[in-house]
């Protein structure tokens, strides 16, 4: 399992230093986002990083769910190839927010008409907006499948575990059953030996009184 916490490991740390970057430069510079090129690419890789961590979180669900309900049936041998489809598929999925996002001018009146630049979606026609809406829907329900996947996944594994435990304890009742009645038989073997003398010394002790009855 440690080839597949490795990648995830390494893929967070990716996101987490680009939507950190992306998010304190929002923050501190609100109306003086520094250039359209970094904000394209901070909120690209943000999506980017974000999906393919989802993603390997998928693959090691289908991985475990192979491992446990599936034993027998056909393993994860190719985790590389998939997490590269998986990589591949969220790169080409947040191509559009590179269109749809970018540096936008913002006047405020009340300030003696100030002009500043925000890192945010772009103004366009309603063909353009609808089109984004539309993007976002899709995005939305291809994240939301993905995390029922893994929780339906992993509410199987769940349950196989339960009923393995289970014939687990079952198979271990009978076991004890007889080792409690070989335990029974040894004391009573035990306690006959002992209260019970062999039939060679009662006949010994039989000769020995005759003996003393014949010299008296």
């Amino acid at each position: 399992m440690d080839y597949f916490i490795t990648p995830l490991a390494y893929w967070d740390l990716f996101a987490l230093i680009i939507t950190t970057a992306l998010n304190l430069t929002r923050n501190t510079r609100q109306v003086i986002f520094p250039g359209t090129a970094s904000c394209k690419l901070l909120l690209y890789f943000s999506y980017v990083s974000t999906f393919g961590s989802l993603f390997f979180l998928n693959v090691i669900a289908i991985q475990r769910f192979q491992k446990i309900c599936r034993p027998f049936g056909k393993q994860m041998n190719v985790f590389w190839k998939r997490a590269a489809i998986g990589i591949l598929f969220s790169v080409l999925l947040y191509i559009p927010v590179l269109f749809y996002y970018g540096v936008i001018e913002i006047r405020n009146g009340n300030l003696g008409n100030i002009t500043g630049y925000q890192c945010n979606k772009l103004p366009g026609d309603p063909a353009q907006i609808q089109g984004l809406s539309i993007y976002q829907g899709v995005g939305f329900t291809i994240t939301i499948c993905n995390v029922m996947t893994i929780a339906a996944l992993y509410i199987m594994i769940t349950v196989s575990i339960v009923k393995q435990m289970k014939k687990m304890n079952k198979a271990r009742k009978p076991s004890s059953y007889t080792t409690a009645l070989s335990d029974m038989s040894k004391d009573h073997t035990s306690f006959t030996n002992n209260s019970c003398p062999p039939e060679s010394s009662i006949v010994s002790q039989q000769e020995t009184k005759q003996q003393k009855t014949k010299q008296k």
